[in-house]
């Protein structure tokens, strides 16, 4: 099968552009060619990872092919717009011609979605769309966006989406194709392990000793309350810090003015391939979310936590969104600075054990990617001759 894949991808930072990447490597190593048309390489430096030659190399693969739009058309436009939707649809069209797609698979409805739609108006190739949390709630509401959002969902062959939004998206007269991700295999608990005194450049820093944040560094993400707590914790406790975003100088503003300067270390965006290693060298992953704005978003960071066999510490307003059959998720109000203290050093102070057992508990609890990567190629499989 041949696929034209419209969406996120690395260099890009986003938690739906790193689900994508997992699951098209995996379908090409299936066998599936498959075509990523994306305008990553025009991502802001703020939301881009940092790769290095051999990180180029791991975007493609004999079975994959990527395809960017780029910044070079010198035009000023009134007012000023970077026309992705439009490069979008032209290369698309393009890439329809040349590779001849079987189907083409949009994720994230702005604007992939919408140029997914488009250029299957044009061409005749079946299309179905993906969506994201902010794709159907704030998005979708908008009375800018509302009509046209609306048209993708209705007119595209079908709508990959979860259990939880199924109602909706046949309510509104579109085929829910529901699903249940999962993680890559990657995930596991026995795998190599980053140097993170290597990655940071500090001799002093402990695997033992250190506590992870991953993502973007938005208001919302709450890492400014995990930097608070960081100064109510033991002094040989470190957090690193991988993600970037608008809020990263407030945020390094506040290491300042609590003097952590050599406790916290800002590493910037890494790609999708370098964060479960990177997960297996710390002793906790900390998601402290406080009131993120899409309810419908779970992140899945919690997961990749504990399929590594690390502990997380997890915002008290995410409770009751992850399956937790371990027992092994913290929950703390992240506004609480003495209790979020507390919790990071008692978990810091956690022996683990029974990792083997926890792992294959949480897989079967929330499925093996093999299986979630065989549900999406069936669906493709099935509608690329709607």
């Amino acid at each position: 099968m041949k696929i034209l894949y419209i969406g996120k991808y690395p260099p890009i930072l986003s938690g739906e552009g790193n689900k994508a990447y997992w699951l098209l490597d995996a379908l090409a190593k299936k066998g599936h060619k498959i075509k990523v048309l994306t305008n990553s390489m025009e991502v802001e430096e703020q939301y881009r990872a940092k790769l290095t030659p051999e990180d180029s190399e791991r975007m493609v693969s004999e079975n994959l092919s990527v395809v960017s739009t780029n910044k070079g058309i010198p035009h000023r436009f009134i007012p000023q717009t970077n026309p992705f939707l439009e490069k979008l649809i032209s290369l698309g069209l393009e890439e329809v011609e040349s590779f001849n797609p079987d189907i083409l698979y949009s994720w994230y409805l702005v604007p992939y979605g919408v140029a997914g739609h488009s250029i299957s108006q044009f061409t005749g190739t079946p299309h179905i769309t993906q969506h994201a949390g902010s794709d159907i709630s704030f998005l979708y509401e908008h009375p800018s966006l509302h009509t046209i959002l609306k048209e993708v969902l209705i007119k595209s062959e079908g709508v990959i989406t979860y259990k939880r939004s199924e109602e909706f998206i046949r309510n509104i007269g579109a085929n829910p194709l529901v699903h249940t991700p999962s993680f890559s295999d990657e995930f596991e608990p026995f795998g190599d392990k980053t140097n993170l005194s290597k990655l940071v450049g500090s001799e002093n820093l402990r695997s033992e000793d250190s506590i992870l944040f991953l993502g973007k560094i938005t208001k919302s993400k709450g890492l400014n309350y995990l930097i608070s707590a960081m100064k109510n914790t033991k002094q040989d406790i470190n957090l690193v810090v991988v993600g970037d975003g608008p809020s990263r100088n407030l945020n390094e503003e506040i290491v300042r003015k609590n003097d952590l300067e050599g406790r916290v270390h800002f590493l910037g965006a890494l790609p999708p391939w370098k964060i479960p290693p990177l997960i297996r060298s710390v002793k906790s992953v900390i998601i402290p979310e406080y009131n993120f704005g899409v309810p419908i978003h779970q992140s899945g960071i919690p997961y990749e936590s504990m399929l590594c066999g690390v502990n997380p510490i997890v915002s008290e307003q995410l409770r009751g969104k992850y399956k937790d059959p371990t027992g092994r998720i913290r929950f703390i109000n992240p506004t609480n600075e003495k209790e979020f203290a507390e919790v990071i050093e008692e978990v810091i102070d956690t022996k683990s054990d029974n990792v083997e057992k926890y792992y294959n508990r949480l897989r079967e609890a929330i499925g093996h990617h093999s299986s979630y990567v065989e549900q999406i190629e069936n669906y493709l499989l099935k509608l690329r001759t709607s």
